[in-house]
């Protein structure tokens, strides 16, 4: 299961605080590749663009491979995860998404 260990090694084990951590600001960037509808549906904040062209999005289910791998097709590049709070994904995405997103179940 050559997914699953890729995704748990990008996910280091640790979580992430929105209120401290400074990567999860999203860069502009990185929000424009994820429409809100789709972070909303696949219940990520999406944070930056890797060097490598990859996005790196906060998660609240680090059992969600198929979510992962969903979004990797639908956007069309790598996708790394990293461990957040539902509350704080969910803040997340009405203060950078705006008000739509305050509308919308994850």
């Amino acid at each position: 299961m050559q997914l699953k260990s890729e995704v748990v090694r990008d996910l280091g084990g640790r979580a992430m605080d929105f209120r401290t951590d400074e990567v999860l600001s999203p860069s502009n960037e990185a929000l424009q590749r994820v429409p809100s509808r789709l972070a909303v549906r696949y219940g990520i904040v999406p944070l930056a663009i890797e060097d490598d062209g990859g996005l790196l999005v906060a998660i609240e289910d680090t059992e969600a491979y198929d979510v992962l791998d969903e979004l990797r097709m639908v956007i069309g590049c790598p996708v790394r995860a990293r461990l957040a709070e539902g509350s704080r994904l969910k803040r997340a995405m009405r203060e950078h998404y705006g008000i739509g997103a305050d509308t919308l179940e994850v």
